[in-house]
C-alpha cells in the first residue's frame, strides 16, 4: 500500500461533516442509494430480542463521519449522540459476532456501487479495468490482541519488525473509481530461516536414525546366523577334537565376534544419533517457547485473547486465514471476486506476488481473458523463449538481449521486449 500515509480528512468529507444537518442528509442519501437497510437486515436473525442488528450496523457505519475512532470513544462521549438506547457491549457483541459474514456484506456494497456507476454517465469510464493486490502493515500496540505478532516491514531499510498484522487488500480500478473488493489479515511466524534450519536438522537426524535402524536390524540378523553356525561348529569340535575341526571352529568364532562387534558399533552409532535427535528436538522446542514464534514469548502468546468460536463460522474462517500464506489467500480472493461477477481486464501485483500459481489461476479463470501485469524478481526463474524454445533464466535473458534495450519517453524508463513463456521451477 502507500508508503506515506495521510490521515487528513478528504476535503469533501470535511465540508459535509462541518454542518450536522448537511451531514445527516448526506449520510441518509448515501445509505439509501446503497440499499444499506436492505443489506443489513439479512443479519437480523442473529438477535431475537432488543435492538435489531441492522440498527446497530447503521451506527457502526456512521461512526467515522461523526468523528469517533472507536466504540470506546463513542461510549466516553455519550451514546445518546447517535440516539442509541442500549449499552456499548451490545455494539461490541455484534461487531465481534462470528456468524456475521462481513465479506458478503462488502460484496453486496460493491455490487451496488458497480450498478450505480454503470447507470451514471459521470462515473462511467471506458478505461481498462484492473484488480490490484497489495499488502501493508496494520500496526497495533497491544500484545494481548488475538493472533497479533511481529511482522517484517519490507518498505523500511534494515531488518525492522513491527507489532501488528499484514493486511492483504484486493482493490478494483475502473479508470475513475477505486474500491476495495476483499481483504485478509496475516501474521508471520518469525525467523523462518532459523526455524527451517532447525526443522531440517531434526528431519535429517530422523532419516539417519531410520537408515541406521535398518542397518542394525541386518547386523543383528547376521549375528544370529553366525551365532547359530558358531554353536554348531563348537558342538562338532567338542564331539570330534581334530585339528581340522578346531580350525573350522576358530574361523567360525572369529566371524561371530566380528558380527558381534559390528552390532555393537551400530548400536553405539544409533545411540549417539538418538542423543543428537533429542538435542535438536529440545533446541526446536526452545525456539518455539522462547521468543521466535510470531516474535512473542510463550508467556506472551498464552496471555493473548482467545475467543471461543464455533468451527466453520465466518469468524473461524477469518481467524484461520491469519496463518495461511498470502499467495493462497490471494488466489481465493481472485476466484471469489470473479465468481461474484467482478471481472477485470488485468491483475496488477508487485514482484513478491508473482508466481506460477497466479499465472495458472489466471489461465483457468474466464479462459485466460484476465491478463497479468507484474514486476518480476530478477533471479533464476525459468523462461522459455518463444522464437527458439530455449529455456533461460531471467538474468541470462537480460544479459543476452542487452543490445536490444529501448527507451520509453512517456514512462521515462528503459525496457527490453522479449516474447517468452514462464515455466515452473522444479
Amino acid at each position: 500500500m502507500q508508503h506515506i500515509k495521510n490521515s487528513k480528512k478528504n476535503s469533501e468529507i470535511e465540508l459535509v461533516s462541518e454542518n450536522s444537518e448537511t451531514l445527516t442528509n448526506s449520510l441518509a442519501y448515501v445509505m439509501d442509494k446503497f440499499n444499506l437497510k436492505k443489506h443489513f437486515s439479512i443479519f437480523n436473525f442473529i438477535k431475537s430480542k432488543g435492538l435489531a442488528v441492522s440498527s446497530i450496523l447503521n451506527i457502526l457505519i456512521i461512526l467515522p463521519f461523526l468523528g469517533f475512532a472507536s466504540i470506546h470513544a463513542l461510549a466516553k462521549t455519550g451514546l445518546s449522540q447517535v440516539d442509541f438506547e442500549g449499552e456499548k457491549d451490545t455494539i461490541y457483541d455484534i461487531k465481534n459476532n462470528s456468524l456475521i459474514n462481513w465479506r458478503h456484506l462488502l460484496t453486496l456494497h460493491i455490487k451496488r456501487f458497480m450498478y450505480l456507476v454503470k447507470h451514471n454517465i459521470n462515473l462511467k469510464s471506458d478505461s481498462p479495468t484492473a484488480f490490484i493486490f497489495d499488502d501493508t502493515i496494520l500496526e497495533k500496540t497491544g500484545k494481548k490482541i488475538e493472533k497479533v505478532g511481529y511482522v517484517h516491514n519490507h518498505t523500511s531499510t534494515g531488518n525492522v519488525y513491527i507489532l501488528g498484522f499484514k493486511l492483504l487488500v484486493l482493490g478494483f480500478w475502473d479508470g475513475k473509481n477505486f474500491i476495495p473488493i476483499d481483504f485478509s489479515l496475516h501474521r508471520e511466524k518469525g525467523n523462518t530461516k532459523k526455524r527451517e534450519k532447525l526443522i531440517k536438522s531434526v528431519k535429517r537426524t530422523k532419516a539417519i536414525i531410520k537408515k541406521q535402524d535398518g542397518k542394525l536390524l541386518k547386523s543383528q540378523e547376521k549375528l544370529n546366523k553366525k551365532c547359530e553356525i558358531n554353536n554348531v561348529k563348537k558342538l562338532v569340535y567338542k564331539a570330534k577334537s581334530t585339528i581340522t575341526k578346531k580350525k573350522t571352529y576358530e574361523k567360525s568364532k572369529k566371524a561371530y565376534n566380528s558380527a558381534k562387534q559390528e552390532v555393537k558399533l551400530a548400536e553405539k552409532l544409533l545411540s549417539t544419533n538418538h542423543i543428537e535427535l533429542d538435542k535438536a528436538d529440545k533446541k526446536l522446542k526452545r525456539f518455539y517457547n522462547n521468543n521466535n514464534l510470531y516474535g512473542l514469548s510463550k508467556k506472551e502468546r498464552e496471555q493473548q485473547f482467545k475467543a471461543d468460536v464455533e468451527t466453520g463460522t465466518h469468524g473461524d474462517i477469518r481467524r484461520k486465514e491469519t496463518d495461511i500464506d498470502k499467495i493462497s489467500i490471494m488466489l481465493k480472493m481472485l476466484s471469489r471476486a470473479v465468481k461474484n461477477g467482478i471481472i477485470p481486464n488485468y491483475v496488477l501485483v508487485d514482484s513478491w506476488f508473482f508466481c506460477f500459481a497466479l499465472l495458472l489461476k489466471l489461465n483457468i479463470l474466464k479462459k485466460g481473458a484476465i491478463k497479468l501485469i507484474a514486476m518480476v524478481k530478477i533471479n533464476n526463474q525459468g523462461f522459455e523463449l518463444s522464437y527458439n524454445n530455449k529455456k533461460m533464466s531471467l538474468k541470462n535473458i537480460l544479459a543476452t538481449n542487452k543490445n536490444k534495450v529501448k527507451r520509453s519517453r512517456k514512462l521515462k524508463s528503459k525496457y527490453i521486449k522479449v516474447p517468452c513463456t514462464y515455466t515452473q521451477n522444479k
